[in-house]
């Protein structure tokens, strides 16, 4: 994958060589907005950690690089023992059915790992996710920005986020990437090998192959399945070589998964999704009850199928320029998953890249999609809810980034609407 981002990286210098006025993709973005861009996301990052240390609000960053916690999930995605689907370890050391297994492409990804010791493979992780996320964002700003487009990257708090968490989802930012830059040079093999790829990571990936129904390519959804297929069919050549055990251990994970993080609380705390506003309108109400009833999860289940349908539909009609279409679903997976930790948010910075750099930013609408954006990924952890007998309680942004992200994915759609009209 890094060697793929680096060849990206040298053909967008050499193609960007050309007038950028004659470009549709231009970058016109200021060096000025640049500069307030980093700022703004400079300044949020050290506030929140100022804050942190002060303990006002959620105590992130001591969360993040504590002793215990930092690195949390790439400990638990390492694969203490080899042979086994587990991607965590009960606390005898032993593989345990509480934690259950990974998608896919996780799976892999920890096998990977358990072939490195522990600090080893740790030091692997670290310099392929840095170097992988930075080629990513130098290839999509090109030549002329990549310096500042790096110090975005490093001043933005859903990477740092997803770094010091070791989470699986720091692989969504370059895998996307290209399938974004594979996207744009109508290479749609490989954009479906890419966005198949992240799927096996975080399933609801796969939202992006509707970028394909527009232009009729149905040959490669049709070899998305295949890749699928082959994903899925590898589980039967790593862990337990046993692909109808590992089928059940997941199924089994999507049940205690909905339970512990999506009936009950314990994914509430930093969450980006409606699923969690919800549950904060439902305390004002229920104050010593903050668990739904199951009917309320099931309807808002269907809920959530069909109005990803219908999103999926109208995509699919307005025919939206590729770079609306990544922010777009980017967005949709944010609001509708009932779980949106604040890594997931490193999935939409993809997209802020895309905005800065591939986008006419003289556009006044434009330019207010670029405010609103901005505002989404900026922390909000010093204002913290508790609530009655639920010890983590919420954040400021378990209230304010649902809004945020409707607001922006109906700015978008009216964008586009009056394109068409």
């Amino acid at each position: 994958m890094v060697i793929q981002i680096y060849h990206e990286v040298m053909k967008s210098i050499e193609d960007q060589n050309y007038d950028s006025k004659s470009s549709k993709y231009s970058n016109n973005l200021s060096f000025r907005s640049e500069v307030y861009i980093f700022g703004i996301l400079f300044t949020s990052l050290a506030l929140s950690i100022f804050f942190s240390s002060q303990k006002i609000g959620w105590p992130v960053w001591a969360f993040l690089t504590g002793n215990n916690d930092a690195f949390s999930d790439f400990a638990g995605d390492r694969f203490e023992l080899p042979n086994t689907y587990f991607h965590m370890t009960g606390p005898d050391g032993k593989p345990s059915p509480v934690y259950g297994v990974l998608a896919p492409g996780g799976v892999l990804i920890g096998k990977l790992y358990s072939l490195f010791l522990i600090p080893q493979s740790l030091w692997v992780f670290q310099i392929v996710a840095l170097t992988s996320c930075i080629l990513t964002v130098i290839t999509i700003s090109g030549r002329r920005n990549y310096h500042f487009s790096i110090l975005i990257l490093f001043s933005a708090y859903p990477f740092w986020f997803a770094y010091f968490r070791g989470n699986n989802d720091i692989w969504l930012f370059p895998l996307l990437g290209l399938a974004y830059l594979q996207f744009s040079k109508k290479n749609y093999n490989l954009f479906t090998l890419f966005i198949v790829s992240a799927a096996a990571i975080e399933p609801y990936n796969i939202l992006f192959l509707v970028a394909l129904i527009p232009l009729k390519k149905y040959k490669y959804i049709l070899y998305s399945s295949i890749y699928l297929f082959i994903y899925l069919l590898s589980m039967a050549f790593v862990g337990e070589k046993n692909l109808g055990r590992y089928i059940s251990l997941f199924e089994y994970t999507g049940k205690w998964y909905n339970e512990s993080y999506v009936i009950n609380n314990s994914g509430l705390l930093a969450n980006n999704s409606i699923w969690g506003l919800l549950k904060v309108v439902t305390f004002m109400f229920r104050p010593n009850n903050l668990t739904p009833e199951s009917f309320i999860y099931h309807f808002y289940t269907i809920g959530t199928l069909l109005s990803v349908c219908v999103m999926t539909i109208y995509l699919a009609r307005k025919k939206l320029q590729i770079e609306y279409f990544f922010t777009i679903t980017s967005l949709e997976i944010l609001f509708f998953a009932p779980t949106s930790a604040n890594y997931k948010l490193i999935t939409f910075l993809l997209s802020f890249f895309i905005i800065i750099y591939k986008m006419n930013i003289d556009l006044f609408a434009n330019k207010i999609l670029l405010a609103l954006s901005l505002a989404l990924l900026l922390p909000k952890e010093f204002i913290w809810f508790k609530f009655t007998n639920e010890p983590l309680g919420a954040t400021l942004g378990t209230v304010v980034n649902p809004i945020l992200e409707i607001i922006i994915i109906y700015a978008i759609l009216k964008i586009n609407f009056r394109k068409v009209n």
